[in-house]
């Protein structure tokens, strides 16, 4: 089954008391700390301010195929990159409000930073002509740890899933070195590839 990334099954109603599922921590000022290995990269701050307005982009640069997914501010559509021959899959923003927006942004530009085997890439993020917003993220074949949960129905079939763990750990301890939380960490926000992939989305 394919899977989208950025499913949008727990986006956020775009309420104004609702709290960003991702949360940028700043570093502890502490002597110990100070004197703890830095990470390869500097700490994700200012993140609202995402790359999108000067970056309008022609629709001919995507074909555009069907919804796969559809939440609360935004929807997900399977689509080949013409530029590089390549299926991605794109976000789009539904509502422009302010707050939809600004957790649009902050979304995309956490994305941005994380660079790691088992988080999903961002491809692209702009607006349309129409003004819309979306980004481009790699589309990402296979399931939800949740589904493969539910398929395990022996100990040993559960045992086989436990290197999917030790790669969610790893993805979040590269976020945390980077002073990034990932607020909403479940297994439906897990994707288990057809070959060994494992990949954390919804950031």
């Amino acid at each position: 089954m394919q899977r989208p990334v950025g499913s949008e099954s727990n986006v956020a109603t775009g309420e104004p008391d609702q709290i960003p599922l991702t949360t940028v921590v700043d570093e502890p000022s502490s002597s110990s700390s100070r004197d703890a290995p830095r990470p390869t990269h500097p700490p994700a701050r200012h993140l609202d301010a995402a790359p999108l307005d000067d970056n309008i982009v022609s629709p001919g640069r995507y074909e555009i195929g069907e919804e796969i997914a559809r939440g609360g501010i935004g929807r997900i559509l399977r689509a080949r990159d013409v530029r590089f021959d390549r299926f991605v899959a794109l976000k789009e923003l539904r509502r422009d409000d302010p707050i939809a927006l600004s957790r649009f942004r902050r979304e995309i530009r956490i994305t941005a930073q994380l660079a790691h085997p088992n988080i999903v890439p961002l491809y692209d993020a702009g607006r349309w002509p129409s003004g819309q917003a979306f980004c481009a993220l790699k589309l990402v074949e296979g399931r939800t740890l949740a589904e493969a949960l539910d398929e395990a129905s022996d100990l040993r079939s559960r045992i086989l899933l436990l290197p999917v763990l030790v790669d969610v750990a790893e993805a979040m301890a590269y976020a945390h070195s980077l002073g990034i939380l990932h607020r909403d960490l479940k297994p439906s926000n897990i994707l288990v590839g057809p070959f060994g992939e494992t990949v954390v989305i919804d950031w």
